[in-house]
């Protein structure tokens, strides 16, 4: 019934779309004759003529897509129909497939209490036991079934499951390996600036030495021991280097980090060593370190003291500058959050502060 009740209305629309279309023609044929008739009056104006002509154009095109647009509705209501029609097949279909399996269960219900009427009341008891055990039959197939389903859905999940378990231990795996060449990195990194440190605490050594010795031979002797101590060559790659004759900077609040405005000359670090912070330069050219030693002396006083070579320099300044400006970046930030909440923000310096990594690097002790 309700099939028939929705080809009725669908009809229905059908016929009203025509009359619409009809109408429309209509109006559309009674325009196009009063515009012969006005072409026709003002055939000696040929500007009107002209406007008339544009006027009756654009009444054409309108026309044309007021029809285009009729046609797409009737196609669309068409669509629509087809797919009602469809839709009313699978439904009618579904209503006989339960029919059927109801009048299934009515006859053999039927059959069954026929059975039960001829049979005598001594096997009343047997054949409602087998009918229980029809029932119970039935309902455990469709428990099976459904259990059947809802195992396979559960199967699906665990897949789902460990594909995204498989996943985030891919990601853990790579964030390691990553933390790991990182560890590896810095601890190369320190090693290089223990060995330096280590060279210049020889270097210190050496020079006490030298002028102990200076003072207890007198100030001929002790030349003479400065002399022998220092080759012809050294002094002469001393003199000649300009890298050692470069001015240094004036204090530690001038100290640069990062390979500066001339990147194919000299990159900057800072590196700490018993609480005091020293200016560190890598030469791209001759690929070896320098610290300035300013240590004794007034502000702007000092020299650069060359030390092992490292091919990777350039490298060890980049990376100090970019962990140094996001260190500065992670304080900024703290402090905008302490002034939100009405708290005076607080700075740290990198050895009170052992969360946000500044790029220093601090030699405490040596092996």
């Amino acid at each position: 019934m309700s099939g028939t009740g929705e080809e009725t209305s669908f009809n229905q629309l059908v016929q009203e779309l025509r009359e619409i279309l009809e109408t429309t023609r209509q109006e559309r044929s009674e325009s196009m004759e009063s515009v012969s008739i006005s072409l026709q009056e003002s055939s000696m104006n040929m500007s009107r003529l002209a406007e008339e002509s544009q006027a009756t154009q654009k009444l054409l095109s309108d026309y044309k897509k007021e029809t285009e647009e009729i046609k797409n509705i009737v196609k669309e209501i068409k669509q629509n129909e087809a797919e009602a029609k469809d839709e009313v097949k699978e439904i009618v279909k579904d209503l006989k497939e339960r029919i059927e399996s109801l009048e299934d269960f009515v006859k053999w219900y039927a059959q069954e209490e026929e059975e039960e009427e001829e049979d005598n009341e001594e096997n009343d008891a047997e054949k409602e036991r087998n009918y229980i055990v029809d029932y119970l039959i039935y309902q455990f197939e469709r428990k099976e079934a459904q259990a059947a389903k809802e195992a396979k859905e559960a199967k699906a999940a665990a897949i789902k499951a460990k594909e995204e378990e498989e996943r985030h231990r891919k990601n853990a795996a790579a964030q390691a390996a990553a933390a790991e060449k990182e560890a590896e990195a810095r601890k190369e990194l320190e090693e290089a600036v223990l060995l330096l440190m280590q060279e210049r605490e020889k270097d210190k050594e050496r020079i006490e030495r030298l002028e102990k010795a200076l003072s207890q031979r007198g100030s001929d002797a002790g030349s003479t021991t400065e002399e022998e101590s220092r080759s012809p060559a050294k002094e002469k790659e001393e003199k000649e280097d300009p890298e050692v004759k470069e001015k240094g900077p004036y204090s530690p609040r001038s100290y640069v980090k990062g390979s500066g405005k001339d990147k194919t000359r000299n990159s900057y670090a800072v590196f700490q060593y018993k609480e005091k912070f020293y200016q560190w330069k890598w030469n791209n050219d001759s690929q070896y370190w320098y610290f300035f030693d300013s240590e004794g002396k007034s502000p702007g006083e000092g020299k650069w003291v060359k030390q092992h070579k490292d091919k990777n320099g350039r490298k060890v300044c980049d990376e100090q500058l970019k962990k140094f400006e996001k260190f500065v970046e992670e304080k900024r930030k703290e402090k905008d959050k302490s002034q939100e909440k009405g708290e005076e923000g607080k700075g740290s310096s990198s050895s009170s502060n052992k969360d946000v990594d500044d790029g220093y690097y601090e030699i405490t002790s040596f092996s």
